[in-house]
């Protein structure tokens, strides 16, 4: 075969553009890709255009401002999650076998569980298994089982726990949902409400996908109305800065709630609307008996006694 008649080269297809390409599998969405991997939206584009143009076919297909996968671009996330894993394993393994023992543990977590849970696990963690590297990467409660049932993370904390057979759940603990509002609102000064008192104001929420979300749309078509959400973030401190400035109220979890800013009041919902959200350890049934995922199954089961 001439080399004209099969112009694909596959050594130009590199990790750094499987990495990108992968992250955006996950969610279909170049802001939230951009976000997770401190990259901007042109990058992740140019990425995506690279490997089209690399591998000679269309791997998206472009909607106006929506970018979907196509059929190939589905198979190309799938292998490239095995590529990225197998290069972290064979990475470990020469270590290992060289005297420098560097195994590395990859820890997703829900946006509002990075204050309190995270780093009483991962210190806990760090304590029994001191040689590994931890890497924590947050996420939308979509993108994370996405990545454990692709093998990018090895294990999350998350709410709500996942249903899917392939993955395990160990539920930690339970807490209310909250109403927050800026110390200055009208308000402030309550200790319970309804949340239909609120249909009118304006709302602010993290991005779709996320518990809060989801939360957010659920407990006011309980409490009877749809929300006006007029603000959207990617993280819990954006978040608690816009309800601080009264742009918006926003309903968070208890714990968070507690963590918050100063001039970030919480308030308890009353009625239908109330409810709680359950958190748990999730990771793949196959890594179970793994040393690394007992030793977190039992620092998370010995802070769920605690906080419990």
């Amino acid at each position: 075969m001439a080399k004209d008649d099969f112009p694909f080269d596959e050594a130009q297809v590199g990790f750094h553009e499987l990495e990108i390409f992968l992250e955006f599998s996950r969610t279909e969405h170049l802001g939230q890709t951009a976000e997770a991997l401190g990259y901007s939206v042109s990058s992740i584009q140019r990425a995506v255009r690279v490997l089209e143009k690399r591998f000679g076919i269309a791997l998206v297909q472009r909607e106006g401002r929506r970018v979907r996968l196509l059929h190939a671009g589905h198979i190309l996330a799938d292998h490239a999650a095995q590529v990225i894993r197998a290069r972290t394993e064979a990475i470990n393994a020469v270590l290992v076998a060289a005297g420098r023992r560097q195994i590395q543990l990859t820890l997703g977590h829900n946006f509002s569980l990075g204050i309190d849970i995270v780093p009483s696990i991962v210190a806990g963690f760090l304590e029994r298994e001191p040689d590994t590297k931890v890497l924590l990467r947050s996420g939308t409660t979509n993108t994370l089982v996405s990545s454990l049932l692709s093998g990018a993370l090895d294990a999350a904390l998350i709410s709500p726990p996942p249903a899917e057979p392939e993955l395990e759940v160990v539920p930690l603990y339970m807490e209310a949902t909250k109403l927050v509002v800026g110390a200055n609102d009208p308000l402030a000064g309550r200790s319970h409400l309804d949340l239909a008192e609120v249909r009118d104001r304006p709302f602010a929420t993290l991005m779709d996908g996320s518990w809060s979300y989801q939360e957010l749309l659920k407990a006011c078509a309980r409490a009877g109305f749809t929300p006006k959400i007029n603000v959207e973030v990617s993280d819990m401190i954006a978040l608690l800065g816009v309800v601080r400035r009264g742009i918006a109220v926003s309903i968070i979890a208890e714990r968070i709630a507690g963590h918050g800013h100063p001039d970030v009041v919480a308030i308890t919902i009353d009625g239908s609307a109330a409810r709680t959200r359950t958190v748990g350890l999730a990771y793949p049934r196959k890594m179970r008996d793994s040393r690394l995922m007992k030793a977190l199954r039992t620092v998370a089961g010995r802070y769920a006694r605690r906080v419990n």
